[in-house]
């Protein structure tokens, strides 16, 4: 069986498990980001990704302070660990053995 591919229209109807539906499209905001990130030239560490994230996080934390909650972080992380993984890289030891 073939794993799912990320697409926008899977993250499109991704469900992070925030309070508001503005802030689940400021969920998606930030892992739409991050997959840009990942699709450019520069290769980028799992150091820089986590800062990378971690200010967009702390960014949207000022409207949505429950992005930093558990479901929502950890389905970013997931998120972008997994298609880090369509392009070669692999963050789940800095991230998580769940990611």
């Amino acid at each position: 069986m073939e794993a799912t591919k990320l697409t926008q229209e899977y993250l499109d109807n991704y469900y992070f498990e925030m309070f508001s539906k503005a802030g689940e499209n400021a969920c998606r905001s930030i892992v739409r980001a991050a997959w840009k990130k990942l699709a450019g030239s520069k290769r980028i560490s799992a150091e820089e990704m986590y800062e990378y994230l971690r200010k967009r996080m702390n960014g949207t934390a000022g409207k949505y302070p429950e992005v930093w909650d558990t479901e929502p972080r950890e389905k970013i992380f997931y998120l972008v660990n997994k298609k880090a993984r369509e392009y070669d890289y692999d963050y789940s030891s800095y991230f998580g053995s769940g990611f």
